[in-house]
């Protein structure tokens, strides 16, 4: 029930745009991952760009954008693929990478299950 109110509550309009722009302007580590990490529960197709910059921050920031990113799933992958196609963001292809791998160890997961559950034939 609270991730429901805490998503409904990042969903209204302004919340997440507040949000983006105090990780943007704050110098604070501390403070960006928690940042992070709440830009990486709203499950908002918006907060995957403003998050992909801090790939190269320091290491727990840096963790904490590969955590929110893997959670966003397929709405990062997009971008992470851009990131890794664009030789002028190399500091930033490291953490793409590790995001890439968890997205598809997840999805090896989801349809390992899928098929599990089916009995071994297509869903």
């Amino acid at each position: 029930m609270f991730a429901l109110s805490l998503r409904q509550t990042l969903d209204t309009p302004g919340i997440l745009d507040s949000l983006i722009a105090t990780l943007e302007s704050t110098p604070s580590s501390s403070h960006r991952v928690r940042l992070i990490r709440q830009l990486g529960r709203s499950h908002s197709l918006e907060a995957v760009s403003p998050i992909v910059p801090f790939l190269a921050g320091e290491s727990r920031v840096r963790r904490a954008a590969i955590e929110a990113l893997v959670s966003l799933g397929e709405d990062a992958r997009d971008a992470v693929l851009d990131v890794l196609g664009d030789a002028h963001r190399r500091e930033l292809h490291p953490g793409a990478v590790v995001v890439l791998a968890a997205l598809v160890r997840a999805e090896s997961v989801r349809a390992a299950s899928s098929a599990a559950d089916t009995g071994g034939r297509a869903p």
